[in-house]
């Protein structure tokens, strides 16, 4: 959803309306203040892109939303997960600089603007003199398709057509994910949101009762450090825990009475606490492979997202030792080694059959995709692993391990069974059994 400033024109000119106060976002004033100063400065020495990262639900697209609603320059919001194409986002672009400039208005009307080679051509032969700033705001910027040829082409529409063009990146990924273009461009200014504390937790959560005037302030933060506790190993965003937190309170509400008052915090709890059981057990760890076919057919999905779950699933059931045999053109099923004893055998099943599957990391993982998927195309890049790996964790076929901060080295594993994987293996062609080593039927 694109958020465009509004627009105040008087004496000919084109102003935006300006508050008199900001907001201030709750836990992150100093990532707002710097923000702001970065975003409101017109020195040519100042950075003119800033990559905002953090894991889902640390507040990115809220921080850039509450700092443009109060700065006095024209900017426009493109969500990325809407407006996934080079299309949408030149015609966001090209749309805002029609209402900041009139002259540029009246010259391109009736012209559409389908590529960002289009916009560049148009501001060549309509040029923009009345722009001091304008602000591009790319919400989760992994989500683009063809991401790194439409962040070349935004760099050369900045370098020859808009300099005082400046650009404000969020995503879940490091600033490693623009590293994967062609096109040569300055550091940019980074900024990182961690993850929300406990107590930070309780106290965004306890926000979306304070506005009713029936409810008792302790009571309710009880309630909200609860569910906190219940669904904070799950899941650190804030806007699930509030649908979560609004949710069950009408049933923890419905027990009060005489016999059990307000302050009996356990009596109440134990009433929701089958409800939010089969929450987490259903909602979060069963039935993910459905919700994945609901979302998308296995013969509907792409390419090269059924030869990762596949990748993925060798990597989480064989061993790292049994990798180089895998990747080896030259390994024949057919041939064995002379059995060993059976301690290995033992030990092997006992880690598979009751550990589950283990986690791997990225490298690994794209070392064997680029094995598997060396007749059909060569030519994929680390960084579209990435996003397609995030994409796979969004549909909960993979799920990753470990501290979400650690956007350097991070860890996966498969939650697929081996049924559906053999499904997805058939369809591109695969025998699963002849490399997975370690999971023989």
């Amino acid at each position: 959803m694109e958020q465009e400033s509004k627009i105040r024109k008087s004496n000919g000119k084109s102003a935006v309306d300006a508050r008199t106060s900001m907001k201030t976002m709750k836990f992150r004033t100093e990532e707002q203040r710097l923000l702001q100063s970065i975003l409101t400065q017109k020195d040519a020495l100042v950075k003119s892109l800033i990559f905002i990262s953090g894991v889902r639900g640390t507040g990115k697209s809220m921080l850039v939303k509450t700092v443009l609603d109060g700065l006095p320059v024209p900017s426009t919001l493109v969500d990325c997960t809407v407006a996934d194409t080079e299309n949408a986002v030149a015609s966001r672009i090209f749309s805002l600089l029609r209402h900041i400039d009139d002259d540029f208005s009246k010259a391109s009307e009736g012209l559409t603007c389908r590529k960002l080679f289009d916009l560049r051509k148009f501001l060549r032969l309509f040029a923009v003199q009345k722009i001091s700033t304008l602000i591009v705001v790319l919400d989760g910027f992994e989500m683009v398709e063809k991401w790194a040829f439409v962040w070349s082409e935004l760099l050369k529409l900045q370098k020859f057509c808009l300099p005082a063009l400046k650009f404000v990146v969020t995503s879940r990924s490091s600033v490693c994910l623009l590293a994967g273009t062609s096109y040569n461009f300055d550091d940019p200014m980074q900024i990182h949101l961690g993850k929300y504390n406990k107590d930070q937790l309780i106290d965004l959560v306890t926000g979306i009762f304070r506005c009713r005037s029936d409810v008792d302030a302790p009571f309710v933060r009880n309630y909200c450090d609860l569910i906190v506790d219940s669904f904070g190993p799950v899941t650190s965003d804030v806007r699930e825990l509030r649908a979560y937190a609004q949710r069950y309170y009408p049933q923890y509400c419905a027990k009060v009475s005489k016999d059990v008052p307000v302050s009996q915090t356990e009596k109440l709890w134990r009433h929701i606490l089958p409800h939010l059981r089969a929450e987490l057990q259903f909602g979060h760890t069963k039935g993910f492979e459905e919700k994945a076919r609901m979302e998308a057919d296995i013969k509907s999905l792409p390419l090269h997202l059924r030869f990762l779950i596949v990748a993925g699933f060798f990597c989480s059931y064989n061993s790292s030792s049994m990798d180089a045999k895998m990747l080896s053109k030259r390994h024949d099923p057919g041939k064995k080694r002379a059995p060993h004893t059976g301690i290995k055998k033992k030990t092997t099943e006992k880690r598979l059959t009751m550990l589950g599957p283990q986690s791997f990391s990225f490298d690994r993982v794209y070392s064997g995709l680029r094995f598997l998927m060396e007749d059909v195309a060569s030519g994929i890049s680390p960084m579209q692993v990435q996003c397609s790996v995030r994409r796979l964790c969004d549909m909960e076929l993979f799920v990753r391990v470990g501290h979400e901060d650690n956007l350097d080295y991070p860890k996966y594993k498969c939650r697929c069974s081996k049924e559906y994987v053999e499904q997805i293996a058939a369809s591109i062609g695969l025998e699963l059994n002849r490399y997975l080593k370690e999971l023989q039927q």
